[in-house]
């Protein structure tokens, strides 16, 4: 679904990722960790072809997106979630919704179908995005992209100020929307215990050019792996 092959990409003369290479197969939910500061959310970014490649390619399914923009790679089914959510805060969440569902000429049947696997956004319909809590904020961020009907969604720190109670919602959304709509899913995650229970491959960065792949069960139980995501107060970062 999707291949990554030596991508570099950075800001101004800063050089974050020098040679990264990773592959996603169909259907796969694959987390990418690490501590802040490597690099996850500009491999993100570039993937969604907001930041400029600037060697290597990127590839999703048979179509080369390496130089393509970020709505030419919507066209061709890339959804993307960003850290912090970025909903259009003066539009109502139908209109949310519109933005995503035009972005790709769908039917605005679309709208509807979506607001079925979230009920909770329904009595929110005509409010603006200003006015909804953050959890109901990151759950619009969410409905947005799969109106897109996506084949590959990029996810950004979803868990972010998320309270546990929407993260169990949050979490099954995502199980749903591979199983009905057969979607891909690239998780760059800090929370472990989020990644580990939704993740089928999980890899730590550990610089801009290597991720190693580790177990996804020993995420919690690995104690030199849990020492990788600890500050020196002890706690996540």
């Amino acid at each position: 679904m999707l291949r990554i092959r030596d991508l570099r990409a950075g800001y101004g003369e800063l050089m974050v990722l020098t040679g990264f290479g990773i592959t996603l197969e169909p259907r796969q939910i694959v987390a990418i960790l690490g501590r802040n500061g490597i690099g996850k959310t500009t491999l993100v970014k570039t993937l969604a072809g907001l930041i400029k490649t600037r060697g290597g390619r990127i590839t999703l399914e048979d179509d080369d997106i390496t130089d393509m923009s970020p709505p030419q790679r919507a066209r061709l089914g890339l959804g993307y979630v960003p850290q912090g959510r970025e909903i259009f805060s003066k539009l109502t969440v139908r209109e949310n919704l519109l933005v995503g569902v035009r972005a790709r000429k769908l039917p605005l049947s679309t709208i509807d179908e979506t607001l079925e696997t979230f009920p909770t956004l329904r009595p929110k319909l005509n409010d603006l995005g200003s006015s909804l809590s953050g959890g109901q904020q990151q759950l619009l961020a969410l409905a947005r992209a799969l109106a897109l009907r996506p084949k590959l969604l990029l996810l950004d720190e979803p868990s972010e100020g998320i309270q546990p109670s929407l993260l169990d919602e949050i979490r099954q959304h995502l199980v749903d929307a591979r199983k009905r709509y057969g979607l891909t899913i690239l998780l760059v995650e800090q929370n472990l215990d989020f990644a580990s229970s939704l993740a089928d491959r999980a890899f730590v960065m550990e610089s801009g050019s290597n991720a190693r792949e580790v177990d996804r069960d020993k995420l919690l139980s690995d104690a030199t792996l849990l020492h990788e995501f600890l500050g020196a107060n002890g706690e996540q970062t």
